[in-house]
């Protein structure tokens, strides 16, 4: 048998004894101080990089249903009422909530941070274009080909 073969299986298991617990952590909701206790000595345990926990916990919420708080989402509203709304609402879940009052304004800070999401107003007032202009645009890949293919509302 091949020396590398135990070895695979062995961190195999340990990669799925990690996401089963991680899996049981996130089917309670909000983790108790035990739940992060345990988790972190699993990560020490199996030397699990903070990068791999990101994947892997990202990995788990996504399979669960749950969203990932680490998404950029981004906002376009003339009205700045609703842009605050939307805004506080979302700031509940996603630690990145971008806001802009036009589609010119965004256009910018999109390229370079590549959002999770776009929501905007079809009838923005400030600028020279309409939310529906802006959409025609970015998924016809006037903004370059990673706005292309984020998700638009």
């Amino acid at each position: 048998m091949n020396g590398t073969e135990p070895e695979r299986r062995y961190h195999h298991v340990l990669n799925h004894t990690n996401i089963e617990a991680v899996k049981a952590a996130w089917n309670k909701g909000e983790h108790s101080r035990e739940d992060e206790v345990h988790l972190q000595n699993l990560r020490d345990l199996y030397s699990i990089s903070e990068g791999e926990d990101r994947e892997i916990t990202k990995r788990v919420k996504k399979s669960m249903g749950l969203p990932d708080e680490t998404a950029v989402i981004a906002v376009i509203d003339d009205d700045p009422t609703i842009r605050k709304y939307v805004e506080h609402i979302l700031a509940k879940t996603y630690k990145t909530v971008l806001t802009f009052e036009s589609a010119e304004q965004a256009v910018p800070h999109l390229q370079s941070v590549s959002p999770s999401l776009v929501l905007c107003d079809l009838n923005l007032g400030h600028g020279l274009m309409s939310g529906f202009t802006f959409y025609e645009k970015t998924v016809a890949g006037a903004y370059g080909d990673n706005l292309k293919s984020v998700p638009f509302v």
